[in-house]
């Protein structure tokens, strides 16, 4: 599926809903209002801040969005937090969407979230590089636990559509800036998308419809699949300070409904 079919489905449909669009697929104005500190944090990472959350495709935006509005969230919400290198030798350090903490029965949880709105929709999971197959650069570890990581980044390679190769590099990540054990910090590590629906449909050609309902089941079986493997490898390496979950925003509107620009929020995003 191309793109720029899905963003002129947008486009189409926000025009529909009187919601002012411009030829690079901007609105005007910010959904709520944003902060400087998480502009700030958000530029860090893009650089373009402001363009990328004002884009009705972008993803970033949806997050914003979603957990500037989230009552739950209680401290150090923080958005495009940049985490560990997951790999020894490597520069690049992995970015997740979304990270805040919540207070827990015993102690605080850290919760890192990465987001999806139109990416399974158009592009690919990830072939993750050579790198990640060469065990020495794991973290630190013993051998059996190497293999068994060896073998979730093999694994991640045969699913499709939902980028697990992305989710267990995250994984990997939060692994060495977080480490098992009892002095480790309890973390929850949740894949949170957008789901297809049938309001978004009606502004999408007929010629497309049936290829993006069957690629929606595609996608959710993976997801499904994604979440009892990592679920399982965590149980297999004895991981329990990390909790790893699937959520759709489709589903957790429920947690934002007292917001003021609630209704305007589903109008966007067509929910």
């Amino acid at each position: 599926m191309n793109l720029t079919i899905l963003k002129e489905a947008l486009k189409k449909g926000y025009e529909t809903n009187g919601i002012k669009v411009d030829c690079s697929y901007c609105t005007k104005d910010f959904l709520i209002p944003i902060c400087e500190k998480h502009l700030k944090s958000i530029n860090e990472s893009d650089g373009n801040a402001i363009q990328q959350l004002k884009q009705i495709n972008s993803s970033a935006a949806l997050a914003v969005y979603y957990h500037l509005m989230l009552n739950t969230v209680s401290k150090e919400l923080c958005f495009e937090k940049k985490v560990a290198v997951p790999l020894k030798g490597a520069r690049r350090k992995a970015n997740l969407d979304v990270k805040y903490e919540v207070s827990g029965h015993e102690k605080d949880c850290l919760v890192f979230v990465e987001s999806k709105f139109l990416e399974p929709y158009y592009s690919r999971n990830e072939v993750n590089s050579p790198s990640y197959f060469d065990i020495s650069r794991y973290p630190d570890m013993d051998e059996t636990k190497r293999k068994k990581w060896k073998k979730l980044m093999i694994d991640a390679q045969e699913y499709k559509y939902y980028n697990f190769s992305q989710m267990c590099r995250h994984l990997m990540a939060i692994y060495r800036e977080y480490p098992i054990g009892d002095n480790g910090r309890n973390v929850i590590l949740k894949s949170l998308s957008w789901s297809i629906t049938d309001k978004f449909l009606e502004f999408v050609e007929d010629k497309y419809k049936d290829a993006l309902k069957k690629r929606h089941e595609l996608i959710h079986e993976e997801i499904s699949k994604a979440e009892g493997r990592i679920n399982k490898f965590l149980a297999d390496i004895q991981w329990q300070s990390l909790t790893f979950i699937t959520e759709t925003y489709n589903d957790s509107l429920d947690r934002i409904n007292k917001h003021p620009q609630f209704e305007e929020f589903k109008k966007r995003y067509f929910l």
